[in-house]
């Protein structure tokens, strides 16, 4: 699966909403007005882990995935939130990120397709 089969539901073009009391919300209202420009997220694609370290602050609860779309809304949300930066960053976090591969494939292309779309320079980490 590929960007393109997964966001097929999902206009490339369009500015993501959020829901508030029901209502959807422009993703630009839930952008802070006070404060700078953010630069960069994180984003926790999984909690599953194939290690299991007596130190782990995850503990063991069943290990859940973040839906792509979940994503997509956040790297908008940074672009959105960046402002006029040109250059922004998102960290892929986790249990161990890695055990999503595909997912994070598809969410690199995405998060570098829509920050070309808005003359920025996405880097991922």
């Amino acid at each position: 699966m590929n960007c393109a089969q997964s966001c097929q539901a999902v206009d490339p073009e369009a500015t993501f909403t959020e829901k508030r009391d029901g209502r959807p919300v422009p993703l630009s209202l839930c952008v802070p007005e006070t404060g700078g420009p953010v630069s960069s997220i994180d984003i926790d694609i999984t909690d599953d882990c194939n290690l299991a370290c007596t130190y782990c602050f995850r503990g063991k609860s069943k290990p859940q995935s973040m839906e792509l779309g979940v994503a997509f809304r956040a790297i908008d949300w940074l672009i959105a939130a960046s402002r006029d930066l040109k250059s922004i960053k998102v960290t892929l976090f986790g249990g161990e990120p890695l055990l999503e591969f595909e997912k994070i494939k598809i969410v690199v292309e995405y998060g570098k397709r829509r920050a070309r779309q808005w003359g920025k320079r996405i880097h991922f980490g």
